[in-house]
């Protein structure tokens, strides 16, 4: 029988070339889909110029009235394999006659390769369309007794098989919509495919299996061998698709995606038949963001948690420059150098665009004072009641013993992921405390099951005090409770994810005081720093020039042909209190190899009083006004909080309020609602004493999401107003 077959099988692909040939111009496409991969990314390699060491500079391209941005459109190529299942219940093809009682099920492999293109609504939504071919090879086929073959001179039972071989050929249509719930998270997909068929064909056999022995009448051991076009094919089939994917940057513009996707036809491939072929695919696909350009200025970009001595915090990377109009390729000093000879000079570029010869780099080191709230929430996934599956970090007794509030460091989230123990250590502080821990789950209808869950989280929170920070558990009672307070209607998952929480309450204010930190922070005059090439020989082969300070910075920028003026955005962070100059080495390579270097070495001193600042001036920012969602009304903590901040201004302050929003709503809404929190805030200092004209207000809104907004904890202290507080020091 395994004779019999390989036979069979040798006998098939001999006779099906074109098939087989169609196969490896597949395989190839799928390859051609990571080549061009490579290509782009190639493209991306800073317009030919490589940087090394450190983190890559951001190209920029000097147009002056002319910024580029990502468009929502995307573009790219789709290649996959396929395993196609076919479901059949017919006897023969139409004109084709078969002894066939009746072809089953089937499989095929199904080769394909498309081009596509998406709009991203946001970033949760994006519109899909593919525009492909695809080929699909397989086998149907039916096993029966048949009682008419010999063996011998006897006539005996055998057994034989039916087979169909196909090849259908498809140009498909593919609309859907694609969705992801946040970073990291695969993207879902779900729509409509229309097959348009580009022809088929067929080769038919019957075959006798066993015995080995038997043949038909005509003394051979095949019959009913037919191929030709299949007839009477389906011109269009519509079919519907989901499918689960996984976006992987690998370029600024650039991203891979391998996709799972299922194809479920409901319509026959053949007219009057029952044969269906349904779809189970793997592929890749790679996706190009193209740049637009437009006149508008570019927008600001989304700010991370500084501390106020950075606001409005100058650019902190170091930007390689193309040479433009404003930054020619022959420099004017290169007409007054002997020939054959390269120098290299510095400016600085001071914040108001100024320049400025022989600079020498000023670093002024200061305080900033920071008050954080302390956002008396916990939340939790769904069915969870682990305090450790709710982002917060979770300490052991001896890690408990050497946390130190005073010690905090970072951002408002980084602070927030230690409420529980900031609780903990204040619990110890104030042994007279008490707490009340609500566990909260979506209202919807209230079950016993639900009040469990919410015990659960409470009763954990509890144990956590308990065990970890020795706090007796009769300081702490434990209530549930549906929540009804006002949420998102727009948005369920963002609903339930807050509604999902314990709420922590003290009789003693200070157990959920907001948080003091203090960080250091630096501003640097100038900003930038211009180098300006001057070689007076002919058109060069290569450069390369490395800028380095006695810490260990270093950056290396390496180009072909004639160097232009590079400038270097200065971030304080970059360099060490134990730099005393920046030094940068130009090495030039001639067309005729001989090399050539130049150095420019620019002074650095730093303004380090810890006690002052290097400005003359005492920062403070108070990120402490939370507002309840959809809310401008003032509570008890906030104006207990604002009593706070008005201690904190004297008659020579200036203050600014800003507002801001989560994302929920329309910007312009947002903006509302903000500009409302901003002025009740304002209103409610000058009622005690805080002259209006020192106040000035910005409503943010949602323009600007100043936490991850993916995460309910994001979201709560995104509604909120802060206040900046600059006094002249004496």
């Amino acid at each position: 029988m395994s004779i019999r077959c390989a036979c069979l099988l040798k006998t098939r692909l001999s006779g099906r070339t074109p098939g087989v040939l169609q196969k490896i111009i597949s395989a190839v496409l799928f390859v051609s889909v990571f080549c061009l991969t490579t290509v782009v990314l190639r493209a991306q390699d800073f317009n030919g110029r490589t940087i090394r060491g450190g983190s890559p500079a951001d190209k920029q391209e000097n147009h002056q009235d002319t910024t580029r941005t990502a468009s929502a459109w995307r573009y790219g190529l789709f290649s996959g394999l396929g395993l196609g299942f076919h479901s059949a219940s017919f006897a023969e093809l139409p004109g084709v006659p078969s002894c066939c009682p009746g072809y089953r099920d089937g499989t095929s492999w199904m080769p394909s390769v498309a081009f596509l293109a998406d709009y991203n609504f946001n970033n949760r939504y994006s519109a899909e369309m593919r525009l492909g071919w695809a080929l699909q090879n397989g086998t149907i086929t039916r096993r029966q007794i048949a009682g008419n073959a010999r063996a011998g001179a006897q006539t005996v039972d055998a057994l034989v098989d039916h087979n169909l071989d196909v090849d259908l050929s498809n140009l498909n249509t593919d609309f859907g919509l694609r969705y992801h719930h946040a970073e990291n998270w695969p993207w879902f997909d779900a729509g409509v495919q229309l097959a348009w068929s580009l022809g088929g064909n067929f080769t038919q056999e019957e075959v006798l299996v066993e015995p080995v022995n038997a043949v038909f009448d005509d003394g051979r051991a095949v019959r009913n061998e037919r191929s030709g076009t299949i007839a009477d094919l389906v011109g269009v089939r519509v079919g519907l698709q989901a499918g689960i994917s996984w976006e992987l940057p690998v370029a600024e513009r650039l991203s891979l995606a391998p996709t799972l996707r299922y194809t479920w036809h409901p319509q026959s491939v053949v007219e009057g038949l029952d044969w269906k072929v349904n779809t189970l695919e793997l592929g890749l696909a790679v996706r190009f963001n193209p740049e637009q350009s437009n006149n508008a200025p570019e927008p600001p970009a989304e700010p991370v948690e500084t501390p106020l001595a950075d606001l409005p915090a100058p650019q902190s990377t170091d930007t390689l420059t193309k040479p433009t109009q404003q930054n020619p390729l022959v420099s004017p000093a290169e007409e007054s150098i002997p020939a054959g000879e390269l120098r290299l000079t510095v400016v600085g570029i001071d914040a108001e665009g100024r320049r400025i010869p022989d600079p020498t780099l000023r670093i002024f080191r200061h305080d900033s004072r920071e008050y954080l709230p302390l956002l008396s929430q916990i939340f939790f996934p769904p069915g969870s009641a682990d305090p450790g599956a709710s982002r917060q970090r979770i300490l052991n007794k001896i890690s408990a013993q050497k946390f130190a509030e005073n010690e905090l460091s970072g951002s408002i989230l980084d602070v927030y992921y230690d409420n529980l123990n900031i609780v903990g250590e204040r619990l110890l502080r104030f042994p007279s405390a008490n707490l009340t821990l609500t566990g909260r789950t979506p209202p919807g209808n209230w079950t016993k099951d639900d009040s469990l869950v919410a015990l659960a989280r409470a009763q954990a929170v509890r144990d956590y005090f308990v065990d970890v920070w020795d706090v007796e558990s009769n300081r702490i009672a434990l209530r549930v409770a549906p929540d009804d307070i006002a949420v998102s209607q727009l948005n369920k998952n963002d609903s339930q994810e807050e509604q999902r929480r314990v709420e922590i309450a003290s009789d003693n204010y200070e157990v959920v005081a907001p948080v003091f930190v203090r960080t250091a922070a630096d501003r640097v005059e100038p900003e930038v720093l211009e180098y300006i090439p001057a070689w007076s020989g002919g058109e060069p082969d290569s450069w390369s020039m490395t800028l380095e300070a006695p810490s260990g910075f270093q950056r290396v920028y390496i180009g072909d042909g004639r160097p232009g003026a590079l400038r270097f955005e200065v971030s304080a962070p970059d360099l060490a209190p134990i730099d005393t100059e920046l030094r940068a080495n130009l090495e030039l390579t001639a067309a005729d190899l001989s090399e050539h270097t130049a150095e420019a070495v620019v002074p650095v001193e730093w303004s380090a009083d810890l006690g002052n600042t290097g400005e003359g001036v005492r920062r403070e920012k108070f990120s402490l006004i939370l507002f309840e969602y959809n809310s401008d009304e003032l509570l008890n903590n906030n104006r207990r909080i604002l009593d706070l901040v008005r201690s904190r201004i004297e008659p020579s302050s200036i203050v600014t309020v800003l507002g801001y929003a989560d994302r929920t709503g329309t910007p312009q809404f947002n903006r509302g609602l903000a500009s409302r929190r901003c002025n009740n805030v304002r209103d409610y200092l000058v009622e005690r004493g805080v002259s209006g004209r020192a106040i000035s207000v910005q409503a943010v809104g949602s323009d600007i999401l100043l936490h991850d907004n993916s995460l309910p904890e994001g979201r709560n202290y995104s509604r909120t107003v802060q206040i900046l507080v600059v006094t002249p020091l004496e």
